[in-house]
């Protein structure tokens, strides 16, 4: 599916229950592979509205498949909600709350190649996702929604954004 909405440009949204597996398949295994499949110049961008989703959920995730994996590349040094490895080729986490209510605080990340993953999609604010799509303007990009279909307005929930 990821090729396919890259090729196309649209979001993959994937909305269902509690503990079903959003987090460790899209936060633990696509940022890595992302990172293999089209750097050196490719960033990924995580987020979620919540410290502890992005830290315990979502970094947790990929820390797991980071020190789980078999070969030990040259990769960089995993940090807390970073993964550096040159300044043109990283991972990056942080909540959406980060954006302390700044217009553009989501915006800025610029490379070939961008993956924007959100977490609990239902709880972000609709300008997030206004900010996040600024980012889809590289060569190569993507954006993953992840959440629990429990709005029926809103970004997450297909309602697209409004124009003046």
């Amino acid at each position: 599916a990821i090729p396919r909405a890259i090729k196309e440009g649209k979001p993959i949204v994937i909305g269902s229950g509690h503990a079903l597996s959003k987090d460790f398949l899209m936060s633990g295994a696509v940022p890595l592979w992302f990172m293999h499949a089209y750097g050196p110049q490719a960033i990924a961008v995580m987020t979620a509205p919540t410290d502890r989703q992005v830290k315990k959920v979502m970094w947790g995730e990929l820390s797991r498949r980071y020190n789980s994996r078999p070969i030990k590349d040259e990769f960089g040094e995993l940090q807390v909600c970073n993964l550096p490895i040159t300044e043109e080729w990283y991972v990056t986490a942080f909540t959406t709350k980060e954006t302390g209510g700044a217009v553009g605080k989501f915006q800025g990340y610029h490379s070939r190649a961008v993956c924007v993953i959100m977490s609990e999609s239902q709880a972000i604010a609709d300008e997030i996702f206004d900010e996040s799509d600024s980012l889809m303007t590289a060569e190569i990009s993507i954006q993953i929604y992840l959440g629990n279909p429990l709005r029926t307005t809103g970004r997450y929930a297909g309602t697209p954004p409004t124009t003046s």
